[in-house]
């Protein structure tokens, strides 16, 4: 029979650690880390790893925000937007479709500047409209009692 390998009963000794089925019998794995010194001291830093490890706990959050979620999507399901007043994006979305067929035709190496077109439309788009995509809406309070 094969003795196990030094990385081997390491392996089987983290499995019985972690609370999983080791491929390996425990008493010879056992065995095996009390006459290797170098299998024991991985064991056992395995094990400080361990304990500092379940110490350090993520801080539970009692904050809520839920509610006022609940209450923005009301009974529509859809987030109120306070710029339904202005024009939609429709046109932007036509242009950059009608470039797209364009750019379909075969046998036609465009070049970067034309590649380049529906990025530079899009932000033109975005600049004249004065809006961010990138807009993260922060009004629901933190705090409570907000």
């Amino acid at each position: 029979m094969r003795r196990p390998s030094c990385e081997e009963i390491q392996i089987a000794a983290m499995a019985l650690a972690d609370g999983e089925q080791a491929p390996l019998a425990r008493e010879e794995i056992q065995a095996h880390v009390a006459a290797c010194a170098a299998c024991r001291q991985a064991v056992e830093q395995m094990e400080a790893l361990g304990t500092l490890l379940a110490r350090h706990a993520r801080r539970a959050s009692a904050l809520d925000l839920w509610p006022e979620v609940a209450e923005r999507l009301g009974k529509t399901g859809q987030v109120p937007r306070a710029d339904r007043g202005q024009m939609a994006i429709w046109p932007l979305a036509l242009l950059l479709g009608a470039y797209k067929l364009i750019e379909f035709v075969p046998d036609r190496s465009w070049p970067l500047g034309v590649q380049l077109l529906p990025v530079l439309i899009a932000a033109a788009w975005l600049f004249w409209r004065k809006e961010n995509p990138f807009r993260v809406e922060v009004e629901l309070s933190t705090e409570k009692g907000e």
